[in-house]
């Protein structure tokens, strides 16, 4: 069933570690199953309780929510090999988020009560949990920078502290942003409109240089100067 997939689930993080072979074989004996959702489908919904652990294997998702006064904002977005409701399906919390799929998505599920009771080797079940606590603790680090990062009022701040982070763990003068410019607006919580100025005020004054999700580094102390 997943045989087309094994590459991608292979680099996922929640089976690193594991070889195919062990990863198919945990997936057989887990129930695994391969689900597909249409443009606007949903695998979650918002308020569901426990929902299962997804990784998707190809096309995108996103996780939305909806306000009590009825506004819905984008919370993240989900490429193949990244998985969502891990944080969820082993507590007792509803989901915050509906995930819905952008565009033709395939994603494969699992269940948390499955993945612990599945007739396989002890090591491989361990270290996929042991996976999982790791993806969440980085998950709630990410979250707690990006509450940072949505409380700053002025959105050329934000823009450096999104983009600073990634060239210096990338070690690089040149990345590539995993969503598009609506993406991007979403994750800052801005206008679309409002941050194409940010960003043309950003590359007037030196700093930077992009194409659609291509970033390039041109002068550090710019790009610094709007955090300080």
């Amino acid at each position: 069933m997943f045989g087309e997939y094994l590459d991608i689930l292979k680099n996922a993080p929640l089976f690193e570690g594991l070889k195919t072979a062990q990863i198919a074989a945990l997936l057989a004996a887990a129930g695994a199953r391969l689900e597909i959702k249409e443009a606007g489908e949903s695998f979650i919904e918002q308020d569901e309780e426990r929902p299962d652990i997804f990784v998707v294997l190809s096309g995108r998702a996103a996780g939305e929510r909806l306000s009590v006064s009825g506004a819905l904002s984008r919370i993240n977005e989900f490429l193949p090999g990244s998985e969502f409701g891990d944080l969820l399906s082993g507590s007792r919390e509803r989901s915050p988020v509906t995930v819905r799929a952008l565009g033709r998505c395939a994603a494969l599920r699992l269940s948390f009560d499955s993945l612990l009771s599945a007739q396989s080797a002890e090591s491989e079940r361990a270290r996929v949990v042991r996976n999982l606590v790791a993806i969440a603790s980085g998950k709630y680090f990410a979250l707690t920078r990006r509450l940072e990062l949505l409380t700053e009022p002025k959105l050329r701040r934000r823009i450096a502290a999104l983009l600073l982070p990634l060239f210096e763990e990338q070690k690089a003068d040149e990345i590539s942003l995993p969503f598009d410019r609506e993406g991007m607006a979403a994750y800052l919580g801005c206008e679309r409109s409002a941050l194409s100025r940010a960003l043309a005020g950003m590359r007037r004054r030196g700093a930077i240089s992009y194409k659609k999700n291509h970033f390039r580094l041109l002068d550090l102390d710019i790009l610094n100067k709007e955090l300080f």
